[in-house]
């Protein structure tokens, strides 16, 4: 029931199910099923934070969607609220109860049940942290990757802003990288930060011109650049496989040329890149491979040619995946368009494209998958679960 990787595959045309309902995907083989209803959640993007976030708490029964209401996987119904912060908030990998984010200078937990929060620990160092940045998963060793904004009288004779790993358990830092004004006095905060998942550094993908730094680099825990891994910054996101090696997994313009996107990894010990499969130029690609100590990732494919592999897929993919034998899953169409908002009106569909994209996320076992959807034509997202285990 899974064509083959070069096969184009026709959506299955169908209306937008009820909630609740599993739709068969006969073209692929496994059920989508909506779990969130935006007129129950009184919001018209009620959908999950993005491909790089880990959705599902510890046990897997609840996801947290981008507007902090937690979502329970059985019955459909909101268990939760998480409060607004400056960042979005994300699961811990113990508690099921308790999510991170960052607040002001502060690094913070709070606990959905008992509606408490705890600050962790406070950076008096810095007037705030870069909640813009965002928060990626922790490593293996559960250190975080941070940023902070120094005092505007330090950063005169400092650096403006300042990026590090950081322990909950010792309250000490690593792998501080000083981040300096450029010619014109900006300070631009990376893309994202990571705590590189097997405890090999630092992980920033820098935002387009952030001189001297560029693309995607690693480094240690003295907060020197060990290699840049990349030196533009393409859509990527961080994998350790079975064997606990990190990954660092992109979709890049075809090593050979032409009219194709490669999806590569690269060991966080070298910059040559490893080709797992091959997607045409023309589409928009997520990737998530939240599902840290497993061996997949899972992609979602929008706009572009409908008449070439992937298109307006989710699928998902094995790290050992090569070019000659490649290892995936092709699950199901995700019926999602963005096309729908910008052809209207922000008067008429006030919300953003970008929030109706699938933004495919894996659970922890890698056995199900969460990705949002307008339908096609609607002017709001819901979300979809496919479990393929």
């Amino acid at each position: 029931h899974r064509p083959a990787d070069a096969v184009v595959a026709a959506p299955f045309e169908h209306d937008r199910p009820p909630l609740g309902m599993s739709l068969p995907q006969p073209v692929f083989g496994p059920c989508v099923q909506r779990v969130s209803d935006h007129i129950g959640h009184s919001d018209n993007t009620a959908v999950h934070t993005g491909a790089r976030v880990q959705a599902f708490n510890v046990e897997g029964r609840v996801v947290l969607l981008r507007n902090g209401q937690v979502l329970q996987l059985s019955d459909k119904a909101l268990v939760g609220q998480f409060p607004p912060a400056d960042s979005p908030w994300v699961w811990s990998n113990t508690d099921p109860h308790v999510a991170y984010a960052i607040r002001g200078n502060a690094f913070v937990a709070f606990n959905y049940v008992k509606q408490a929060e705890v600050v962790l620990q406070r950076f008096t160092r810095y007037q705030r942290l870069l909640g813009e940045v965002g928060l990626a998963l922790p490593s293996r060793q559960n250190k975080w990757a941070l940023g902070g904004e120094l005092p505007q009288s330090e950063a005169e004779v400092a650096s403006a802003k300042e990026l590090f790993l950081w322990d909950p358990q010792t309250q000490m830092t690593t792998s501080v990288v000083q981040v300096p004004a450029d010619s014109v006095g900006r300070v631009l905060s990376p893309r994202w930060l990571q705590a590189a998942p097997g405890g090999e550094g630092l992980l920033v993908a820098w935002a387009p011109g952030s001189y001297p730094f560029s693309g995607i680099e690693l480094y240690d825990l003295q907060g020197q650049r060990v290699r840049q891994l990349l030196s533009e910054s393409p859509v990527c996101d961080v994998a350790l496989d079975a064997k606990n090696t990190s990954w660092l997994v992109c979709a890049e313009p075809a090593l050979e040329g032409g009219a194709a996107f490669h999806i590569t990894k690269r060991a966080l010990t070298s910059a040559t890149p490893q080709v797992l499969l091959k997607v045409g130029i023309d589409h928009a690609v997520e990737i998530s491979c939240a599902a840290h100590g497993t061996d997949a990732c899972v992609m979602a494919v929008s706009g572009g040619n409908p008449k070439t592999p992937f298109a307006g897929e989710v699928t998902a993919f094995s790290l050992q995946s090569t070019l000659a034998r490649p290892a995936v899953w092709r699950l199901a169409h995700h019926h999602s368009a963005s096309s729908a908002i910008t052809s209207q009106t922000a008067v008429n569909c006030p919300i953003e494209p970008s929030s109706v994209m699938p933004h495919a996320t894996l659970d922890r076992t890698a056995q199900r998958v969460l990705f949002g959807s307008n339908w096609a034509s609607h002017c709001f997202a819901e979300l979809y679960l496919i479990d393929f285990q």
